[in-house]
């Protein structure tokens, strides 16, 4: 009985395997594996696009199993329209302050307390008939004016000679034509003499309309030669210096210049987009031309809407400036090095890089006005198994800078997927659970790439030079505020900081 007892229960135990194998088998469902190019899956799943357009939309493929366990690929695509290299989006703008002009009392690290000073060297020496040897320029003012039709920027001056003071105003009006900014100069001078005898003197042989003529010439010319220099200087923007020898390119736009009485100019830029064969930044067409009110006087101050902003990071996505930070930020030791990775974890990640260039938009939700997505590859290794595969992610986000004039960003992932790619073009969820303990910790991250990025805002800005060696502005400080409206949004950097030259 006993030896028929063990073997009815041999024959029980067989019969619950086969019957688990055939009740597996029926409920077993193929994975998810999507063929990109063929739209195939190879199991029932559900599609979904999600993201802007003009901007990143993400297809994603999932499949949801028993236990609430759902596995999803999905692949990433910048559409709508592009920023085109050869016609450049006016995406920029550039407020010149009154106060970068004059202070009121032409003080140093102003445009006129430099005028002053190369006045006075290219003058001296000079001996006009009529007026005598050349002293001093005795005063300056510069400012802002709409007194002449579309703007112009007004020099008072007063130059002492030995026998007479000339007043001179000059108007200087910016024209931009062929995106080449030139100063067209008018300048009028009235000689006024010294001592009432010499007055009398001038006025009854009516000496003083030739005295003022050539007065006007010479002044002419003196200003002329300043003015030259600014179109040198100023007729075509330089190329922006970046790291390691990049240089972004900027045009001046064939636009206006906007001048607001005694507060500012405002002058339109373009920044050049590289086309290397890379998928190139979107153009979202703002609706809205406006930019921002100005709160408060600032020499320099500069707005930038996300096509600029989006131009800047396809610069550096191309050029591969984008993938050292990545490299020297330390993301793959992070991960790699984390405690729980090494700890529960065999997979490790090499070869991250940036697949696309990252897109800045408007952010729909609360936690931030903008939004950045990017897609990057990278290999997984387990073990001996090597697999090909893709990282994609949104981060919402807002700037500002606190009162020590430091960037301060708040960052928020609202969204990160990985797919394997185990040949090209099929795609296979894989880690999952890699990718929620990912998740999870992800505001541990937050801390440390805001200080990341504070770094790159102060090495890039703070300290700065525009100019040549004659003369440049340094930025004694950078603060940021971001103002979303319309499709698009503008982000705004104020630059404090004075004029620096070799004659002071």
């Amino acid at each position: 009985m006993r030896r028929v007892g063990w073997i009815l229960g041999v024959l029980v135990l067989a019969a619950n395997a086969a019957l688990f194998a055939v009740a597996a088998d029926a409920c077993t469902r193929p994975g998810l594996r999507v063929d990109v190019a063929r739209g195939t899956t190879g199991a029932p799943a559900t599609v979904r696009t999600a993201g802007q357009t003009p901007g990143v939309t993400r297809t994603e493929w999932s499949v949801r199993y028993r236990g609430g366990f759902e596995r999803s690929v999905g692949v990433t695509r910048l559409t709508g329209p592009a920023q085109d290299p050869d016609h450049p989006p006016c995406d920029v703008r550039l407020h010149v302050g009154q106060t970068l002009l004059d202070d009121g009392k032409a003080s140093p690290g102003t445009v006129a307390h430099l005028l002053r000073r190369e006045l006075d060297r290219a003058l001296a020496g000079e001996d006009i008939w009529g007026v005598g040897r050349f002293r001093e320029v005795s005063y300056v003012a510069m400012r802002w004016t709409d007194a002449v039709e579309g703007g112009a920027l007004r020099i008072d001056l007063k130059v002492r000679f030995s026998k007479a003071t000339v007043p001179v105003t000059i108007y200087a009006t910016p024209e931009i034509r062929d995106r080449v900014l030139r100063w067209n100069t008018d300048t009028h001078a009235s000689v006024k003499f010294q001592g009432r005898a010499r007055n009398l003197f001038v006025a009854l042989f009516r000496l003083q309309d030739e005295a003022d003529d050539i007065a006007t010439d010479e002044s002419t010319a003196e200003v002329r030669r300043v003015t030259d220099a600014l179109n040198e200087a100023l007729g075509a923007p330089p190329p922006v210096e970046l790291r390691d020898g990049r240089a972004l390119q900027v045009l001046y736009c064939d636009e206006p210049v906007h001048v607001v009485d005694r507060t500012r100019a405002t002058i339109s830029f373009a920044i050049v987009p590289l086309d290397r064969g890379e998928p190139l930044p979107i153009h979202r067409r703002r609706t809205d031309e406006s930019v921002p009110a100005l709160d408060g006087a600032a020499p320099l101050t500069m707005d930038m809407d996300l096509d600029a902003i989006n131009a800047v990071l396809h610069f550096l996505f191309a050029t591969g400036a984008l993938d050292e930070d990545i490299e020297r930020a330390g993301v793959k030791d992070w991960f790699n090095e984390a405690a729980m990775v090494k700890r529960l974890l065999s997979v490790r990640i090499d070869e991250l890089r940036l697949a696309m260039t990252p897109d800045v938009a408007l952010h729909a939700g609360p936690a931030a006005p903008f939004e950045i997505a990017a897609e990057a590859t990278l290999v997984l290794a387990d073990g001996d198994t090597v697999t090909p595969s893709r990282l994609f992610g949104r981060v919402a986000f807002d700037l500002g800078t606190d009162d020590e004039g430091r960037l301060r960003p708040r960052l928020q992932l609202t969204q990160l997927s990985l797919s394997c790619e185990p040949s090209p073009g099929i795609l296979e969820p894989c880690y999952g659970a890699v990718v929620e303990a990912a998740r999870t910790h992800a505001p541990q991250l937050h801390g440390p790439v805001a200080d990341a990025m504070s770094e790159q805002f102060d090495a890039m800005l703070r300290g700065r030079a525009f100019g040549d060696d004659g003369a440049y502005f340094r930025v004694d400080e950078a603060r940021v505020t971001v103002h979303p409206a319309g499709a698009s949004g503008w982000l705004r950097v104020r630059l404090g900081g004075r004029i620096h030259a070799e004659i002071d």
